[in-house]
């Protein structure tokens, strides 16, 4: 068999214990490589996230022209339940509230069924083509590839600006599909842990997950400030919603340069293989984690990850968007104190390998995310929560400080079990899977929240089975993390 086991001694390394961190220090070349993919991960996260929530708002606002509304209505409940009865529809002081309001749900039904098929095509669009770069970074090498993803970002996120894609549905459609031609935000992701995955090679297994991880916490950093960011500027009023894509394309731009003046190449002449069209498909990177029985069990548990993920952060940031204006601020705290609590528990994770080693991590951080995702929609149900229901939904994002500790760890185990030569196509399988994931989660997620809005007022009986779906989605993952086999975490021969 291809991965057999190594020796004893490297049991430890999988199973916990205070011998699985054995770190010493790391030789400088690997650190500052280190540091500029810390750079890269936090410039083109925070490029892409300035962009979730007002990306949401334009779907809203389609929505709403669609119903008849004013567009400037953005679906904000402020526009149907103000003090007065005039409306963007024209005058309404004849309709009793449950007729408003189900006009009111009709635009945000239409929003959510928008925003699912955005997810859809942009993740769909980047599953086809990230094995391929994948492969290319194998065969070509990682700095090209990388700064190819980047560049493609920045130019798309450009054009949007000046050809005002940002404010239309078609358009922004049409320029995000582009935009994942060149692998997107996933790529780039991808592209990164690869440039991380050559340097450490020669790491033992605990150190190298430590370093994955100094990687991940400014990749989530990244995350927070962007929506941080924007969500403040608009809550403010000194930018719109669409202006956040002008300050997302000069993010990209900057992420760019840095790839380009700092990163050192890593897949050096000798280290390349030859293009393999096989491993090249949408599914080479996949077929080649399930060669493996640790990585089958990644493949289990990163799916279940991320429907948990999806799930609940695609209804509660729609919720938020349809929201009052202050709410629909919060749609872009939410993701930030999301991934706030995820970065945090990036910075904490030695500690946890160090007293659990790297499988009891992995379980951890997946038992939580198994409990907690499903409960951020809890504000929305609770009376006690009402008119603080985005405060209270960034709240309830601090358990992910355990609940995100699985993914390091898990990249790691990934390219620890494949041959240096399989490392691009690795990373991308793992990646291209997160990405698939996600379009199908967020659709299925935003359709039933929008069947239920569409025939409930406010969807209050049926956006429950999409927490549902969550916590189906939180127990696979566990289960898999439960499951991870007692075998070595050596590379392949």
């Amino acid at each position: 068999m291809a991965g057999s086991i190594q020796s004893e001694e490297e049991r430890p390394l999988l199973e916990g214990g205070r011998d699985a961190v054995a770190v010493g220090k790391a030789p400088a070349h690997v650190n500052y490589t280190i540091w500029v993919c810390a750079a890269v991960a936090f410039f083109q996260a925070a490029a892409i996230s300035m962009t979730w929530g007002p990306g949401m708002e334009v779907f809203n606002n389609q929505a709403c022209v669609n119903v008849g509304f004013n567009a400037s209505c953005s679906c904000s409940k402020a526009c149907l339940f103000g003090a007065n009865d005039t409306f963007p529809w024209g005058d309404v002081s004849n309709k009793t509230q449950a007729e408003r309001e189900a006009k009111y749900n009709k635009a945000l039904s239409d929003g959510g069924n928008l925003n699912g098929n955005y997810a859809l095509v942009l993740n769909c669009v980047n599953f086809l083509v990230l094995t391929l770069l994948g492969e290319m970074s194998d065969s070509l090498g990682r700095k090209g590839v990388l700064l190819v993803t980047l560049m493609g970002s920045a130019g798309c996120c450009w054009c949007m600006v000046f050809l005002g894609a940002a404010s239309e549905y078609m358009l922004l459609m049409g320029a995000t599909a582009a935009m994942s031609l060149t692998g997107g935000q996933f790529a780039q992701t991808s592209g990164v842990f690869a440039v991380v995955a050559d340097v450490t090679a020669n790491l033992a297994v605990a150190e190298r997950t430590i370093m994955f991880a100094k990687v991940v916490f400014p990749l989530y950093f990244g995350i927070v400030v962007g929506p941080l960011v924007i969500g403040t500027l608009i809550l403010e009023g000194i930018v719109d919603p669409t202006q956040s894509f002008h300050i997302s394309a000069a993010t990209f731009t900057m992420a760019s340069l840095v790839c380009v003046v700092l990163l050192p190449e890593t897949r050096t002449k000798e280290t390349r293989t030859a293009f393999n069209w096989v491993r090249a498909n949408p599914f080479g990177g996949i077929a080649l984690l399930l060669t493996d029985s640790v990585t089958r069990m990644i493949i289990g548990l990163e799916a279940g990850a991320m429907i948990a993920l999806v799930a609940a952060i695609s209804v509660v940031s729609h919720y938020l968007a349809g929201g009052t204006v202050k709410e629909q601020a919060f749609t872009s705290y939410f993701y930030a104190a999301l991934f706030f609590a995820v970065a945090i528990g990036n910075l904490i994770l030695p500690a946890c390998i160090h007293q659990f080693g790297i499988r009891g991590t992995i379980r951890l951080g997946t038992l939580f995310a198994f409990i907690f995702f499903p409960l951020l929609g809890l504000p929305q149900w609770v009376g006690v929560f009402e008119g603080n229901v985005g405060i209270w939904s960034c709240v309830f994002c601090l358990p992910q400080a355990i609940g995100g500790m699985w993914d390091a760890p898990c990249r790691t185990l990934t390219v620890s079990r494949h041959k240096e030569s399989q490392i691009g196509v690795a990373t991308a399988g793992l990646v291209s899977l997160q990405c698939i994931m996600q379009g199908i989660t967020a659709k299925a997620a935003l359709s039933i929240d929008a069947y239920g809005r569409s025939h409930d007022a406010f969807g209050g009986k049926m956006v429950w089975l999409a927490y549902a779906f969550a916590a189906v989605g939180g127990l696979l993952s566990f289960a898999c993390a439960m499951n991870l086999p007692d075998i070595n975490v050596g590379k392949l021969a």
